[in-house]
């Protein structure tokens, strides 16, 4: 870190929100200390929501330079932060989630912009994956449930994953496996395993090697059903190279594949985020990822996204916020729990003229979903609702009603097929049934808050500065701004 109070750099506050993230803050924090920004210019303060791992009192033995502020309880993600940055008085501050690690030049590229144009409201960070990834190539024999069976589904299948790990080491420790291409969205056996089909060929991020590992493992637990169970043939290649070659039945196995070292060789960044963008019906996206089949892919960190666009809203898991523009719009909407509560304030600023740009150089790795787990059941109610109360509250009446519409329909939907599979005794029933309960508790929880939501809009309508007409500019196909 450099010293000065010379430099003209503003006072930075630097919000680390935790929950129980105990096993993420040392390489947090160690990260962030390392910042190359005036030491006498920013302070770091950890927002504890409750933990109960002992992370408040783990910081202040490890990081005694670090205000740890008691939230008293788990106030989720615009709450809790809410109340750092009431507690301090920086003109900027900057917010990460725990699970991340910057790089040490983050925050003065993420401040440069904002001193040269006082219009900016925001800058947002470049997020990477914690870990690099080496693509796998997975390739097998496909069928048609429809030509073969007779079946309405026309996808063209061909094995079903139900585990992807990679293990090192005699520890036995475990490490996340991505899907990067070729499968379709999540689904459940009649057993209620959560499965992913895969087409002819589908591509496995495996994560690069700890320094210290010696001998890495790809542990797969496939099946590959078919009408007559015949054995299916599988092939696993790395950079042209056959890993592993075998067969699936139609009864789950584990496939393990010695991963030699060169084939971390093969290993690159991935992109999380390139800024994120709005999609015509009122979902965000982050720039950098495209959706095929209900996945959401990630891209590879390859220069394809390192010009420094605005964008229109901000990732609330590292960027930076100008205090004159919370003062102006408000602060994050504490009704949101956890999940689009950043795409709300950006839309709100945005009404308000203030403009938001997405800083390539600021570079932050992120494991991402490091709280919630990715499409638990506590992701699925926080993003469902968040995203109709975002769409009540700030978009067009046309907009907000076709998704209120959309939503209930298909949870009239869901209700059918739940009530059918149990009337026909048919599997995997109990699918149908958990996403119909998640779906009540998003209806009850909006209509209960529905009256606050509309006296929102209303006040938000009357401090409007931007045409409606510039704002639904924003609105792309997510081939038009992230592909």
């Amino acid at each position: 870190m450099t010293n000065s109070r010379d430099c003209g750099l503003p006072d930075i506050t630097v919000i680390v929100l935790n929950w129980n993230g105990k096993r993420f803050l040392g390489r947090c924090l160690t990260a962030l200390l390392q910042t190359t920004y005036p030491t006498d210019r920013f302070n770091v303060i950890v927002a504890d929501n409750a933990s109960t791992d002992g992370s408040p009192a783990w910081v202040r033995e490890r990081f005694p330079g670090v205000r740890v502020l008691d939230n008293g309880g788990n106030l989720g993600f615009g709450k809790g932060n809410n109340r750092a940055i009431q507690a301090n008085g920086s003109p900027f501050v900057a917010l990460l989630n725990s699970d991340t690690a910057v790089q040490a030049d983050w925050l003065r590229r993420l401040i440069d912009p904002m001193l040269a144009d006082r219009k900016l409201g925001a800058t947002t960070a470049k997020l990477v994956y914690m870990n690099d990834y080496a693509p796998l190539a997975l390739r097998c024999e496909t069928f048609s449930p429809q030509a073969e069976t007779g079946s309405p589904d026309e996808r063209t299948l061909g094995v079903q994953v139900y585990a992807a790990h990679v293990r090192e080491g005699s520890d036995a420790w475990d490490r996340e496996v991505r899907l990067l291409n070729g499968f379709y969205a999540p689904e459940r056996d009649a057993a209620g395993h959560v499965i992913h089909w895969t087409g002819e060929r589908a591509v496995l991020g495996v994560p690069a090697a700890r320094a210290e590992s010696r001998s890495r493992t790809l542990e797969l637990m496939l099946a590959a059903w078919r009408p007559d169970n015949r054995p299916v043939r599988v092939a696993i290649t790395c950079g042209g190279q056959t890993v592993y070659a075998g067969a699936a039945a139609a009864v789950p196995g584990k496939v393990c594949v010695p991963l030699l070292p060169w084939v971390g060789h093969h290993a690159r960044p991935l992109l999380q985020s390139a800024g994120s963008c709005i999609l015509p019906d009122g979902s965000g996206l982050d720039r950098g990822t495209q959706v095929e089949h209900g996945h959401v892919y990630p891209s590879w960190d390859d220069g394809r996204y390192d010009a420094d666009p605005d964008v229109f809203h901000f990732n609330g898991a590292a960027c930076l916020l100008r205090r004159e523009m919370l003062e102006a719009v408000g602060l994050f909407d504490e009704r949101f729990f956890m999940y689009y509560e950043d795409m709300d304030l950006a839309w709100r600023a945005r009404a308000q003229g203030w403009q938001i740009r997405y800083v390539p150089q600021a570079r932050v790795r992120h494991v991402h979903s490091g709280s919630a787990g990715e499409w638990s059941p506590l992701f699925t109610y926080n993003v469902d609702l968040n995203r109709l109360l975002m769409l009540l509250k700030n978009a067009p009446w046309r907009l907000a009603l076709q998704q209120l519409r959309r939503y209930a329909a298909e949870t009239v939907w869901n209700a059918a097929q739940a009530g059918g599979g149990l009337l026909m005794r048919r599997p995997g029933g109990g699918a149908h049934w958990r996403r119909l309960w998640i779906r009540a508790k998003v209806c009850a929880r909006l209509l209960a808050l529905a009256p606050g939501v509309l006296a929102s809009r209303r006040a938000i309508r009357k401090r409007r500065t931007v045409s409606q007409d510039e704002i639904e500019r924003w609105l792309v196909p997510a081939e038009d701004d992230v592909g």
